[in-house]
């Protein structure tokens, strides 16, 4: 899975992730690191460097079954010269697979245009605005909320802030 991403100096990066099957059957996901898109953000460009850290992690590419992406065209390209035709040409068992929270989140971008959606969203905003905002209102809370549920395994008792594009956060 990789998602190219720009950071604070303007620099293209390319966040990855493998997820695989360990001895146990368990499913994991580890996280690879950030390379710098030296060479931009074209598919090719992309393949290349995905190819690249895959060999210098020591994995194999040809067990690779596949391939995680959002709707860009430089990635999804799945017909063209995206990242995705491209490794499934050279690895034809890399299919890929459309990033199923990034799709979660632009259906939810686009229902937003909806006024219920939409009232609901700035109600979420409010609320935690309210909270947020406020180390006292904080503090009453989180006491209340640990008053309500005593056995609760809950440890992160701050509101996230609601942003139609990255909502699932």
């Amino acid at each position: 899975m990789a998602d190219e991403a720009t950071d604070i100096l303007k620099k293209e990066q390319l966040p990855r992730v493998v997820r695989y099957v360990d001895n146990s059957k368990i499913i994991r996901e580890s996280f690879l690191g950030f390379c710098h898109l030296s060479n931009g953000s074209t598919g090719v460009a992309i393949k290349n460097e995905i190819l690249k850290e895959i060999k210098d992690f020591g994995l194999h590419i040809k067990l690779c079954r596949g391939q995680g992406y959002d709707g860009a065209g430089a990635v999804a390209g799945i017909y063209n010269h995206g990242t995705a035709a491209l490794i499934r040409s050279e690895y034809n068992k890399a299919i890929f697979v459309h990033c199923s929270n990034h799709r979660l989140n632009l259906c939810v971008a686009a229902s937003c245009s909806i006024q219920i959606v939409r009232e609901m969203m700035d109600n979420c905003k409010s609320i935690a605005d309210f909270f947020n905002l406020s180390p006292k209102r904080q503090e009453y809370l989180i006491e209340n909320i640990k008053s309500y549920l005593p056995d609760s395994t809950m440890n992160h008792f701050v509101f996230k802030d609601v942003c139609r594009t990255r909502w699932i956060e």
